[in-house]
């Protein structure tokens, strides 16, 4: 239903009422509605719910990167998300995570506080402070070659 009448403006409608957080930064908040309520963003979103966009697929068809640096942040998994259906796939989520961060000789895999899937929102400085280490780590690797 709501694939097929976002271009109606539906997400306009029933995006509001879905999201509740996150609450403690509601500038974030505001970016994220704003982002979710768009019609190609109701799209991606349903086209990842439904299994359209399979992300199992992507990484398997991934390639070793040898030793360039990565990063996989993850969320957190608690014990209420191991219930029910959804549980099923969550109980894997952490070994997945951990075979993702497999793909480099060079990698680090950070579990993040939060439970929530959007990282980015709840602990921006986690994200900000990774990318910088990242960086940090590439430019000393680059001029000890040198």
């Amino acid at each position: 239903f709501l694939n097929r009448t976002a271009f109606l403006g539906s997400p306009q409608l029933w995006g509001p009422g879905l999201l509740k957080e996150p609450e403690n930064n509601p500038e974030a908040r505001a970016r994220l509605l704003e982002m979710l309520t768009r019609t190609k963003s109701a799209y991606t979103v349903f086209e990842e719910m439904t299994g359209q966009t399979n992300w199992m697929t992507v990484r398997a068809a991934m390639k070793h990167q040898g030793d360039k640096p990565v990063i996989v942040i993850s969320r957190r998994i608690d014990e209420a998300d191991t219930i029910g259906e959804v549980g099923k796939y969550n109980r894997r989520w952490p070994g997945e995570q951990k075979a993702l961060a497999g793909i480099s000789n060079n990698s680090k895999l950070i579990i993040a506080g939060t439970t929530n899937h959007l990282i980015q929102f709840y602990e921006p400085k986690l994200i900000v402070d990774s990318v910088r280490g990242m960086v940090e780590s590439i430019r000393s690797t680059n001029a000890a070659a040198r």
